[in-house]
């Protein structure tokens, strides 16, 4: 799913993807505050899993275009090791966010940071920068 949007739209994809994203953190949230039954962790998870794969693969298709040609090993590899560190810092910081606002605090404050960076792609304004397909491959001059 993730992959079909990105591949219509990169900027369509990232903010579909941060906004159900959202969706699943919510549910987290959500959970957190109620007594659910064994039937609504296990459908919570489903979706959050969902939802942040179609998410995960709308930012590595982007993650993708934007490599230099020559240095795509180099390039991904950067910009993977960045998600996997905010990621890191993120999971460090939730146990200090959880002692702090339990854990729908720390899935409604993931699910906030999914929310604004959604929406700042829709205020992003060159959707060229996010369009669909990777660079064109330059042309071959003759003579």
């Amino acid at each position: 799913a993730g992959g079909w949007l990105a591949g219509r739209s990169r900027r369509a994809g990232l903010i579909a993807g941060g906004a159900l994203q959202a969706t699943g953190l919510l549910g987290y949230a959500l959970l957190a505050w109620a007594a659910p039954s064994e039937g609504w962790v296990v459908a919570a998870c489903l979706w959050e899993h969902f939802v942040g794969g179609v998410a995960t693969a709308a930012l590595f298709t982007l993650m993708m275009d934007v490599c230099r040609p020559g240095r795509e090993a180099t390039d991904y590899t950067l910009q993977a090791a960045a998600v996997v560190f905010v990621g890191g810092l993120g999971a460090a910081l939730s146990g200090v966010i959880a002692s702090a606002a339990g854990f729908a605090g720390v899935f409604g404050c993931g699910a906030l940071l999914s929310c604004l960076g959604a929406l700042a792609l829709v205020l992003y304004r060159r959707p060229t920068d996010l369009s669909p397909g990777p660079p064109e491959e330059p042309q071959a001059t003759s003579g």
